[in-house]
């Protein structure tokens, strides 16, 4: 995360440093990505940038948070007192990323993060979707038990269901921005994934009792 300094600096030089940053990763993979050319098109020097963040990984991983953070806010405000529904918050976070309040802002950025990602990235990313941050998040739901997810699981199923999830979620969302398909197909194929994954948890479920 950045450094107390980062955040001392003036409002228009913290978000001139950001614009830079954010086009950089826009354009370039993370490996590719340069400092050398942030901190030109931000015009600060290499010592300052070391003041601000530890290295381009802090500074990347922070530009995500943030970008998670305000994209996901909203869709917390909608299910305030509402009993989570683990598929219904696939559906809704595909909706967010794709079409929901806030994108436009870091449109660009996103989509060449998306386009060129690897998948220490995606799971940072989509970090809350597991069950352990989303109870740090359970004063934004009137119920959020392990029973939230589908019952009987063991831990080590839960954990395979989520990333599967996670999955889903990002491939969804990919074939969008790659232009695979449009934003209703990969929508309708998602809820398609959604009824089959739905139909195997239930007979797993269900086997694991007899």
């Amino acid at each position: 995360m950045p450094s107390q300094t980062f955040y001392n600096l003036p409002v228009d030089k913290r978000a001139t440093i950001m614009n830079a940053s954010k086009q950089e990763f826009s354009e370039y993979t993370f490996h590719e990505a340069s400092i050398n050319r942030i901190i030109k098109k931000a015009q600060i020097s290499r010592g300052s940038f070391y003041m601000y963040f530890e290295n381009k990984e802090d500074l990347f991983l922070y530009i995500m948070d943030e970008y998670q953070a305000r994209i996901m806010k909203p869709l917390f405000a909608k299910l305030n007192e509402q009993v989570f529904d683990p598929y219904a918050f696939l559906v809704s976070i595909f909706d967010q990323v794709t079409s929901g309040e806030g994108f436009e802002e870091d449109k660009e950025l996103f989509i060449g993060t998306v386009r060129k990602m690897n998948m220490e990235i995606a799971s940072h990313l989509l970090n809350f979707m597991d069950p352990e941050e989303l109870k740090k998040r359970s004063c934004l739901f009137k119920e959020l038990k392990q029973d939230a997810l589908p019952p009987r699981l063991c831990k080590e199923q839960t954990r395979n269901f989520v990333e599967l999830l996670k999955n889903m979620l990002m491939s969804a969302i990919t074939s969008v921005f790659s232009d695979v398909c449009t934003v209703d197909q990969a929508r309708e194929d998602l809820e398609m994934r959604i009824r089959i994954v739905r139909f195997g948890i239930e007979n797993l479920t269900s086997s694991s009792t007899e």
